[in-house]
């Protein structure tokens, strides 16, 4: 397999040091202080060439839910130091955000609000520092394998904490969606220092290593040991995205699951079907005690009488464009990444990706992203529609959550964005 050849073996160790050290912290109860975590990750990326300082930057990316945003921080400047010289293209839209930013937040009294600003600014640096579609000194394909095995860690820990705190019949009637998942007591507050994810975090991250991987899995036509753990990757976070029981989840998988089918070759159409017969027939012979429990929650859920307003979503929706259109600054240049909920004075935080950018960063802002993505894609010149599913799917799921805070969430959607540019992979 492509991670595990023998040129891999300096990243593998520096990657099995910093997972025996959060198994040992989050599992094992052992404290270890988030500042050596920090260390050490920082020695691994120095002592690591370009390429494969890349490769742990993209398994870092879902670990960020348990470890200090600026790390992030860290890792640009490592960066920027080892990498080819930087482009306009990266360099441009991080100043405008950053103009944004500062001209928003500065005179605000809000605890940690300059820790606040330099965390985004770091997520957001590494955000458009890999839309850059030329040159590439790295396999993209190799990044979103660590990708995954970063996110199938990051998912086993938590439920591995929920299992030992809580209990298999608590996880299974949906009691632990709220709140700091895989801590104890249930405290949000608690969240840092460990890796923690709520329910909506969980079944985004599920959903954006599913689409990424099921389109690995389906091209790939050689290696059965390849195929092997493409699927174990794909079953933990497919199992992990339904233990959230997000109704959105659900929903976005079978479009993914439709989308797969219409879009691929016809040999691919049988491969998924015999896969997703595979899958179904594995889960009801192994697991079909756990899937009527499931049922019965998730039958809950979909009766709830929130459904109306998809929880909540669609008064908070309301409520923030009312807020943003009653303020001309608000609207050119936005209310502020790191404090708009306690400036807009709404009662919960944006719970809407595309809403929260022009909401935060104004009309400028929104055109930055909006042109910076849209222009990388058009260059990307794949024209298999496949590759493009995981980040359109993800998106979609993204507008039930959020996108520019909390912070990592920017990294879950750019690993997304790196599978059109496997057509690049072969001009290394």
């Amino acid at each position: 397999m492509l991670i595990f050849t023998k040129g891999n073996s300096k990243l593998m160790f520096c990657i099995g040091i910093i997972m025996l050290m959060l198994v040992v912290r989050d599992i094992v109860g052992i404290e270890i202080f988030d500042k050596l975590v920090v260390v050490v990750t920082i020695i691994s990326m120095l002592c690591l060439n370009y390429e494969k300082l890349v490769y742990l930057v993209f398994f870092m990316f879902p670990l960020m839910c348990g470890v200090p945003g600026y790390l992030m921080t860290f890792a640009y400047i490592i960066l920027v130091f080892k990498g080819p010289k930087l482009r306009s293209q990266q360099i441009v839209p991080l100043v405008i955000v950053a103009l944004l930013e500062v001209i928003n937040e500065p005179f605000r009294n809000v605890d940690g609000l300059y820790v606040g600003i330099l965390s985004f600014l770091s997520f957001t640096a590494i955000f458009f520092y890999f839309l850059d579609e030329l040159n590439r000194k790295y396999s993209v394909k190799k990044c979103l394998i660590y990708y995954g095995v970063g996110a199938a860690f990051t998912l086993i820990v938590i439920y591995s904490n929920m299992l030992i705190e809580y209990g298999l019949n608590s996880i299974l009637s949906g009691m632990l969606r709220n709140g700091a998942l895989g801590v104890a007591d249930n405290d949000v507050t608690k969240m840092q220092g460990h890796l923690a994810m709520n329910a909506n975090t969980i079944a985004y991250l599920s959903i954006s290593v599913i689409t990424i991987f099921s389109v690995l899995l389906i091209q790939t036509t050689t290696n059965r040991k390849t195929k092997w753990f493409y699927g174990c990757i794909i079953g933990v976070c497919l199992f992990s995205g339904l233990l959230s029981f997000s109704r959105t989840f659900v929903s976005v998988l079978a479009l993914f699951i439709a989308s797969l089918i219409l879009t691929a070759k016809w040999k691919q159409k049988f491969k998924i079907i015999n896969y997703l017969a595979l899958l179904c027939a594995v889960i009801v012979y192994f697991y079909s005690d756990i899937l009527l429990n499931m049922y019965d929650t998730f039958l809950g859920r979909i009766e709830d009488s929130n459904m109306a307003t998809a929880g909540g979503r669609t008064v908070l929706f309301q409520l923030y464009n009312k807020a943003w259109l009653g303020n001309v600054s608000y609207i050119i240049f936005g209310a502020g990444v790191v404090s708009y909920w306690g400036t807009l004075k709404v009662y919960n935080a944006i719970h809407n990706g595309l809403q929260q950018i022009w909401v935060c960063l104004g009309i400028i802002g929104f055109l930055t992203y909006i042109l910076r993505v849209s222009f990388y894609l058009f260059r990307c010149k794949e024209k298999r529609i496949i590759f493009y599913l995981p980040f359109f799917i993800t998106l979609l799921i993204d507008q039930s959550i959020q996108f520019l805070a909390p912070y990592p969430l920017v990294l879950i959607l750019l690993a997304t964005l790196q599978m059109p540019q496997m057509i690049n992979d072969d001009k290394r």
